[in-house]
């Protein structure tokens, strides 16, 4: 008689460490988003602080005001990880972050690489900024 209880010793582990996944994924993203933002708003870590980077948004990447452009991707980049690091409004958080990429990787590099006017160039990169941008029509 079999015992259809067993468990492929292997396997046992990745079953135990299973429940970790989400909050790893969550922390690491959160991590990596607020150096990123302490840069812009503080000048931590080799950044160059708010104004700067507010010139730097106004003059290369026509974002103007750059000013409250840097202080809005700062914050949303330091406070939303920080949120995720914490579990705090974590879907808030990352709808926040993600909005904030693509509209970057979007701005950044001038050629409208991920979104245009009529379609999502790359939907699977960007998907809920597609779905933000441009809404079903009806």
């Amino acid at each position: 008689m079999s015992n259809q209880n067993t468990v492929t010793p292997g396997l046992a582990i990745f079953e135990r460490l299973a429940p970790l996944g989400y909050p790893l994924i969550r922390i690491t993203a959160g991590l990596m988003l607020m150096p990123h933002g302490a840069q812009k708003l503080f000048g931590w870590f080799g950044g160059y602080g708010l104004e700067a980077t507010g010139q730097f948004f106004e003059g290369s990447l026509g974002m103007s005001p750059g000013i409250l452009f840097a202080l809005l991707a700062g914050l949303v980049e330091f406070f939303g990880g920080l949120a995720l690091v914490l579990g705090l409004l974590t879907r808030p958080a990352a709808a926040g972050g993600d909005l904030y990429a693509g509209g970057g990787a979007d701005g950044t590099h001038g050629q409208r690489l991920l979104l245009d006017r009529r379609r999502c160039r790359i939907p699977a990169a960007v998907g809920p900024d597609c779905l933000w941008y441009f809404p079903a029509r009806r």
